[in-house]
């Protein structure tokens, strides 16, 4: 991204007589290793590459999880106290707002979810781990939750040679379940009762993983929802938005770049969840037995999820849900000789205009591998 002064503002300040100061270019939010020398490699080359060990990699971890109900998100760990640490750290931070059951005369009402919002990130479970948000019932005033987790790799070329670095990711697996409010009448006679749904006056929910160098995107992986809230929709409709990088299950390795020694690059990665919903009508489900006095509440429920599977780490054993490795810098060969006598002349110099042109970034990725 490049600023400069837009012609309209330059002539209105040259029509006022004022001064004006050479219009300068100015990168905006990018970093060394993305606007250097693009370099290219031949993946069947570096797959026969050793890898080389002696660099040091640290790590920084947080949690975020924040219900409407609470005035503040929390955090776990403490993201102003924690420094750099050595492994990966596998947080567990849950914000929630249970259901509440209710009483009116003898008849008891028993909601079928046991939360109306929940904010959930568990990495200390067995795979698959994950970051959550849920709802069900928001609500006559809605309802919005929020999830996120995020491990910031610093990565230090402490060798004395050039080294190409790599990033192995097993492809999060992106969830979502809805379910519609309804009321369920006489569900003990013959033809299993009578359903009557409602649908949410609005809801939207997303699940997203983000890859970035130097906080520069690399690699992205989103899945989107929204009920289509028109006259006409149905409380199973629904419109759903997949772009970028494929759903998981799979492992995809990505070329992070080449550092010389003594230089190094951030590496981060980024899980969200969020989901949002105006259902202010829940329904009703009657006694199964006229001997019974408890009545079931189902509400409107939405939950978006990203789950995590382990890679393995050459010296950490199985962890969630990336490996970064490093190898030697590919050496680029010399093309042959050719004779000048079968070089054609090349033709005359054009004048170009003075364009500033953005180098590429140095992060390409290969085709998804599938794991079978």
């Amino acid at each position: 991204m490049r600023r400069t002064v837009r012609a309209g503002a330059l002539a209105a300040l040259m029509a006022a007589g004022l001064p004006v100061a050479p219009a300068l270019a100015a990168n905006i939010n990018v970093s060394q290793i993305a606007t250097g020398t693009y370099t290219g490699i031949n993946w069947n080359v570096a797959a026969m590459q050793a890898r080389v060990y002696g660099w040091t990699v640290s790590y920084a971890t947080v949690a975020v999880a924040g219900i409407d109900t609470e005035p503040t998100a929390w955090f776990a760990p403490d993201p102003w106290g924690a420094g750099l640490q050595p492994n990966l750290a596998y947080p567990a931070l849950t914000r929630t707002k249970p259901t509440q059951n209710y009483t009116q005369g003898n008849a008891q009402f028993l909601y079928d979810s046991s939360y109306s919002r929940l904010a959930n990130v568990d990495m200390t479970t067995a795979a698959p781990r994950k970051v959550e948000a849920g709802l069900s019932g928001g609500g006559a005033s809605g309802a919005k939750v929020t999830a996120a987790l995020s491990y910031r790799a610093h990565v230090d070329n402490t060798t004395a040679q050039t080294l190409d670095y790599y990033f192995d990711l097993k492809v999060p697996v992106l969830k979502r379940g809805t379910s519609p409010a309804y009321d369920l009448c006489c569900s003990g006679d013959s033809n299993g009762g009578t359903y009557n749904y409602h649908s949410p006056q609005s809801a939207d929910s997303r699940a997203a993983v983000d890859v970035e160098v130097d906080g520069l995107p690399v690699w992205s992986s989103e899945a989107a929802y929204t009920y289509p809230a028109t006259n006409s929709s149905s409380p199973f409709d629904e419109v759903d938005i997949a772009w970028d990088q494929p759903n998981g299950p799979g492992t995809t390795t990505l070329y992070l770049g080449r550092v010389a020694p003594g230089h190094g690059m951030d590496i981060t990665f980024i899980a969200r969840a969020d989901a949002r919903d105006l259902a202010s009508y829940c329904g009703i489900q009657g006694p199964s037995s006229y001997l019974s006095h408890d009545y079931e509440v189902h509400c409107f429920g939405l939950d978006h999820r990203v789950e995590m599977a382990n890679i393995t780490n050459r010296f950490r054993g199985p962890q969630p849900p990336f490996s970064i490795y490093a190898k030697a810098a590919l050496m680029v060969k010399k093309p042959f000789p050719v004779s000048p006598s079968l070089v054609q002349a090349a033709p005359p110099a054009v004048a170009q205009p003075n364009v500033a042109v953005r180098k590429p970034l140095r992060a390409v990725a290969p085709p998804q591998r599938v794991d079978q």
